[in-house]
């Protein structure tokens, strides 16, 4: 355990709690600039189990935000999946590293999203998450909303029958095409960093039984600027309250 040392003495998480982590099962969606920095943070953690989900290969531009990759993958021209496992393995070798090929669709969902403690969203569009939302509503999974876009980002935790879900914040569903994107407005790199910093450690809280409080978070790191909401939740909620479950099924 002398790895864990820090955390060892730390009030917040101690040995039993270092145990505790050692026994979590966590599925981080998405391998990009958010994703990665999570990945990395629950394996240099010690979280004994990371199943990591990713369809896309490693590029040039990804290396100016995304740390778990180098020149040699973009050459190579490696699955983000498979070389994020390489990198966190060399991290941590006593803990199990499951890569997974894959987008994520309702058809899949179940396959990739089970079995697990909890979600950690490393998506980059809204309509993946509301999928995460659903299927973790409806087996009772708590998971980690997480967004960045130029130099700010949002954060909430979403732990079912405790705290409003993806819907309640985001009552309305825009078009994709009217969204904003990191490929239209950039992202400055240490955005993610911090935002992927906030949703590990609520994951952290959540996998020792510390629930975190009910509020989406508003961070620019640029300013910089910090500021939460409490959100209540939505009495007509499709998800959380009537129990649809429109993404899980493949509709809206």
């Amino acid at each position: 355990m002398r790895r864990y040392a820090r955390h060892l003495v730390l009030e917040e998480i101690g040995a039993a709690g270092q145990e505790r982590l050692a026994r979590s099962r966590v599925v981080v969606v998405g391998l990009g600039a958010l994703g990665g920095h999570i990945a990395l943070h629950l394996a240099r953690s010690g979280v004994g189990y990371i199943r990591i989900i990713d369809h896309d290969i490693v590029e040039e531009e990804n290396l100016q935000r995304q740390v778990l990759y180098d020149e040699g993958d973009v050459r190579a021209g490696l699955p983000k999946a498979h070389a994020a496992a390489r990198r966190l393995a060399s991290v941590n070798s006593s803990i199990k590293i499951d890569p997974r090929i894959a987008t994520l669709r309702p058809d899949n969902a179940a396959m990739l999203l089970s079995d697990c403690d909890i979600v950690l969203d490393g998506t980059d569009n809204l309509e993946t998450r509301f999928l995460i939302n659903d299927f973790c509503l409806n087996y009772g999974v708590p998971w980690v909303f997480g967004a960045v876009l130029a130099t700010s980002g949002l954060v909430a935790p979403i732990v079912p029958h405790r705290t409003p879900c993806l819907r309640c914040i985001f009552r309305q569903i825009p078009p994709s095409a009217v969204l904003p994107t990191c490929q239209t407005y950039g992202v400055l790199n240490t955005a993610p960093a911090l935002i992927a910093a906030l949703q590990s450690t609520l994951a952290y809280r959540i996998l020792l039984g510390k629930f975190p409080e009910q509020k989406l978070l508003f961070v620019d790191i640029w300013k910089p600027s910090f500021f939460d909401v409490k959100i209540a939740k939505w009495e007509e909620c499709p998800a959380c309250v009537k129990k649809e479950f429109g993404f899980l099924k493949g509709n809206r």
